[in-house]
């Protein structure tokens, strides 16, 4: 029987074959593909101002109001947040993409982001998947104030990085952050373990940023900053320069806790360290403990790190062990520097290492100045262990110890040359130098280099004066050390200028120096001194005033010395250079303070330059900060004034600061106290 089909069925069916030719195509075909969306060009969105509304368009002209509208948007490489003037609170952690730029539009001391309290929340979660991630600029930082996340990275957590990835943080400021619960890292910012995984190092920069009354959890490590690197996680490339490090402290409850202010742990060749302040920043031990491994770098901690130090100031930072620096690395150790610090005053309050410590690697320390630091065992300014290092055109001042008032040396071999070491003070011995070695069968023999050092008013209240060396190498003779010191000048210290105490082994030779007024017994048991040793008066310029160079009469003096050459660390020449720069020279530098004390609302100093001319004087505060200036006249030769700051600065408070000069190109600095 034939079916009978109608119009209105037949139309049906071709409408319902229509519309399957286009959903499947034809043939079997699959379906077809939905139109790409083009990705959009980078844009520049505004936060903040009086005419903002979170319904707006994020652009300058109609702002929105908050950060967190502004972190709704669907971010492309490229795309910039511009922050206006105002203190915006955060309820919860942002997260600001790879290739994001978050700017302000007037500086850190206009644009404050500030947690809200309870929160429990940081500021920033920083995603380093390539390109480069910019947290404030020159002028467009940004003050991140009470970050207080449960875990590590108090302000800015890094969640991600690839080795494509640069993140970089300029002209911000970090205060009272900090990083809770046990073990938790990093008060203001934090790169670690937790969250993510890399195979390739990244590079990260903190430029110009301040780091103030941060801290990391009870036992944790970083009270500013922490970087910690694994298997997992290589190494970064670390960038910090001009950063200014105060306040900021970790807590060690008998467990080991590292780096008041700074932890890294492991970086890439590249990483620096430079043109920084660390000021105040301290490892506290509660409950006291006498074991000083447990909290370990008031300002500094490095492990295994390939970063050069240079052009840092540490002052007043404290720690059970190494008061300002720590740097500590497995084999083989990664030749680097520290250049051209100061350490003035750090402690380290519990055991060795009063300024710096140095373990296991072959650093050299050139053109620093060590003053007024102190440890409780040795090494008031230095404590090293191992490794082939080099001291030279290094000062040494008033550095005080249990033994090793400056230096404490241990195994291994040491170079120090055309080193200063004046007023440094053990309670045992080694009052400026001490040198041991606790020797094993069949180990090398080591060989110490003392050369072209001033030592002057050094004491200790046992013996070695100036240096003492201590070998216990083994009874069999396979491991001891030689050692050598040549045209040294050695004067006005108390218990003699040097002395060996240990093994049937010790080798100590004496070539070409001058020891004068150290005691009755200027060197001790079985030192050998060649036939070119002196026991004269040095002549020094004017020792009262602080100023050891050599009158050109001086027995000391290339002419007149008995090996043709100089004895001593400073050069010749009472009225043309100074103490800090007449070594080997006249005239190498033409800049230096090398006298200066505040005294009844005064500020009294001497000024020397091998040229004269219009200085700019001004005093500093420890972070750099500008507090008074004038130009002053000097000569050449020695310019002495004085400069009512009672007047020029009445509001100087109480503390550190710092007297600086510049002529022409030159520049010079130099501490004093201020008390009212």
């Amino acid at each position: 029987m034939r079916r009978h089909v109608s119009r209105g069925n037949r139309l049906l069916a071709t409408l319902v074959a229509v519309a399957l030719t286009q959903c499947l195509g034809v043939a079997g075909a699959a379906p077809a593909e939905a139109p790409v969306k083009a990705p959009r060009s980078p844009q520049v969105f505004y936060v903040g101002g009086e005419s903002c509304s979170d319904g707006g368009t994020g652009t300058e002209s109609d702002p929105w109001c908050t950060l967190g509208r502004a972190f709704e948007t669907e971010f492309v490489e490229g795309d910039v947040v511009r922050v206006l003037p105002g203190e915006y609170s955060l309820p919860k952690s942002l997260a600001l993409p790879s290739g994001v730029s978050l700017l302000s539009t007037r500086g850190k001391s206009e644009t404050v982001l500030r947690v809200e309290l309870g929160a429990n929340c940081r500021h920033l979660d920083v995603i380093g998947n390539g390109g480069l991630t910019r947290i404030g600029d020159e002028g467009a930082g940004f003050t991140f104030a009470g970050g207080h996340p449960e875990g590590s990275g108090g302000s800015i957590a890094v969640v991600a990085a690839t080795a494509t990835s640069q993140i970089s943080i300029e002209d911000c400021a970090f205060v009272d952050n900090r990083a809770t619960g046990n073990g938790s890292r990093g008060g203001a910012i934090y790169y670690g373990p937790e969250g993510f995984n890399q195979t390739e190092p990244f590079t990260f920069s903190l430029i110009d940023c301040e780091f103030r009354n941060n801290s990391a959890g009870d036992n944790g490590d970083g009270g500013a900053v922490s970087f910690t690197a694994d298997v997992a996680n290589p190494a970064p490339i670390l960038q910090i320069d001009g950063c200014v490090f105060e306040g900021n402290e970790v807590k060690s409850i008998g467990v080991q806790t590292f780096g008041g202010a700074v932890h890294i742990n492991a970086c890439r060749d590249g990483s620096v360290i430079r043109n920084c302040v660390f000021y105040r920043n301290r490892i506290i031990a509660d409950p006291p403990s006498t074991d000083g491994s447990l909290a370990i770098g008031g300002a500094v901690y490095l492990r295994d790190a390939r970063i050069a130090v240079s052009d840092c100031r540490f002052v007043e930072n404290e720690a059970p062990r190494a008061g300002a620096l720590y740097i500590i690395t497995g084999a083989p150790p990664p030749p680097s520097d520290v250049v051209r610090c100061e350490f003035v005053d750090n402690a380290a309050t519990i055991d060795r290492g009063g300024a710096l410590y140095l373990d296991h690697l072959n650093y050299d320390v050139v053109d620093c100045t060590f003053e007024g630091n102190r440890a409780n065992q040795e090494g008031g300014a230095i404590w090293a262990l191992d490794g082939v290092r080099r001291f030279e055109n290094c000062d040494f001042v008033g550095n005080t110890a249990l033994v090793g008032g400056a230096v404490f040396y241990h195994h291994h071999e040491l170079t120090m040359v055309d080193c200063t070491l004046i007023d440094n003070r053990a309670t045992m011995v080694g009052g400026a130098l001490a040198v041991g070695y606790t020797g094993v069968i069949n180990q090398p023999i080591f060989e110490h280099l003392i050369e072209q050092c001033t030592f002057v008013n050094n004491d200790a209240s046992a013996d070695g004066g100036a240096i003492y060396f201590l070998d216990n190498g083994p009874a069999d003779g396979s491991g001891y050390t030689r050692a050598s010191v040549l045209r040294c000048l050695i004067v006005d210290g108390s218990g003699g200028a040097a002395h060996w105490d240990g093994g049937d082994h010790q080798d100590v030779f004496v070539d070409c120096t001058n020891a004068y007024n150290n005691g009755p017994d200027e060197y001790g048991h079985e030192i050998i001194t060649s036939d070119e040793c002196i026991f004269d008066d040095p002549l020094f310029c004017d020792p009262s005033d602080g100023d050891y160079r050599l009158s050109g009469d001086s027995p000391c003096a290339p002419e007149n010395s008995p090996c043709g050459e100089l004895i001593g660390a400073l050069g010749v020449g009472c009225d043309v250079a100074s103490i800090d720069t007449a070594r080997h020279e006249v005239g190498a530098v033409d800049l230096s303070i090398p006298w200066v004390k505040a005294r009844d609302g005064e500020l009294a100093f001497r000024i020397e330059s091998t040229s004269g001319g219009e200085a700019h004087v001004e005093v500093v505060d420890i972070g750099g900060r500008c507090l008074a200036s004038h130009t002053l006249s000097i000569n050449e030769g020695t310019t002495r004034g004085t400069w009512d700051l009672d007047q020029s600065a009445p509001y100087l408070s109480d503390g550190v600061y710092f007297l600086k000069a510049a002529l022409a190109t030159r520049k010079a600095s130099r501490k004093f106290v201020w008390i009212e």
